[in-house]
């Protein structure tokens, strides 16, 4: 991703615009390019960011204790 900077005029970070390959354009809410929206869809999978993706499966059980109020 680009570089980012505050910008206390728009309360939003602003970047530099970057060029990209011929299938992506720069997108400037996540300084970085994207792929090029095909009819105006882009497949998600090429979206989103899987890097800090978890498994569930390997997540702990959580287990709930049901309390009834008239005991």
């Amino acid at each position: 991703q680009g570089y980012r900077e505050w910008d206390e005029e728009k309360c939003r970070c602003v970047c530099e615009p970057i060029s990209c390959p011929n299938n992506q354009v720069f997108d400037e809410d996540r300084c970085d390019c994207v792929p090029t929206r095909k009819g105006g869809e882009v497949r998600l999978a090429e979206v989103i960011d899987t890097s800090t993706a978890v498994d569930l499966a390997s997540l702990p059980k959580l287990k709930a204790k049901v309390i009834h109020p008239n005991n």
